[in-house]
């Protein structure tokens, strides 16, 4: 089935064990950003390991560049062109920031090891520094940067601004924003409702395993009510960063 979205979901279920955890939801996600907004256990995070095939789907369809993904490999989805920036980074403490990029280097691809250290200066600096020797925000431009060595029309990021510094936090928005004004798709999960105002054109709200809003970005941070409802957000509330997940 072709489909004229970048990624398609339809009627999406997910079960661990006996929990049923994803309920029938439904997505697109053009070349453009999408945020994806919920409080902390609506299942953001499993949504985005069903995408990559590292849990499966009980029931539904995934469709990817108009072909059906739903029961294909993680490593199949990859060579289609979507990438992963997980939650947590894993970031393989033994290897160096070279030797990371290398092993995700693909013949042909827009990215390279010097594309990316021309993107994060910091990387090429620390180039030979292992996994465990970078601080948080070096880990983070790491994990987006080894995403983007496979070259993804899709790049899929589960809480990128976690645990960083303010100004590190402004450096990943900035990228994330230019990669999306470049045409790369862009699913952003983020904890920062600032960060995912600055970066997404469109948002989705995630409530107990179902998507039950999708709008303009510019709406919904204009829609105090909304935000109170599905996320917790008084009216004139000063939130600090992570607050939102």
């Amino acid at each position: 089935m072709a489909t004229e979205s970048l990624l398609s979901i339809r009627d999406l279920q997910v079960h661990y064990g006996t929990s049923h955890v994803l309920h029938g939801v439904n997505l697109d996600v053009d070349r453009i950003s999408l945020g994806m907004l919920g409080r902390n256990g609506m299942g953001k995070t499993t949504l985005c390991a069903a995408i990559m095939g590292l849990v499966p789907a009980t029931g539904g369809s995934i469709h990817f560049d108009g072909q059906n993904i739903t029961d294909a490999t993680p490593e199949k989805r990859a060579q289609l062109g979507i990438g992963y920036v997980p939650q947590g980074r894993r970031i393989f403490r033994s290897l160096t920031v070279e030797e990371h990029l290398r092993m995700m280097q693909r013949k042909g691809s827009a990215w390279t090891v010097d594309r990316v250290f021309d993107t994060f200066t910091r990387l090429r600096e620390r180039r030979r520094n292992l996994g465990d020797q970078l601080s948080g925000g070096e880990q983070q431009m790491l994990a987006i940067s080894r995403a983007l060595m496979l070259d993804p029309k899709l790049l899929v990021l589960d809480e990128p601004t976690e645990g960083l510094a303010p100004a590190i936090v402004s450096d990943v928005i900035d990228l994330v924003a230019r990669l999306s004004a470049d045409g790369m798709g862009i699913l952003l999960v983020e904890q920062n409702i600032h960060a995912a105002f600055a970066v997404a054109q469109n948002v989705a709200i995630m409530v107990n395993g179902e998507i039950v809003e999708t709008l303009p970005a510019a709406d919904l941070e204009g829609d105090t009510e909304l935000q109170k409802r599905h996320l917790g957000i008084e009216p004139g509330q000063v939130m600090a960063e992570g607050d939102i997940t």
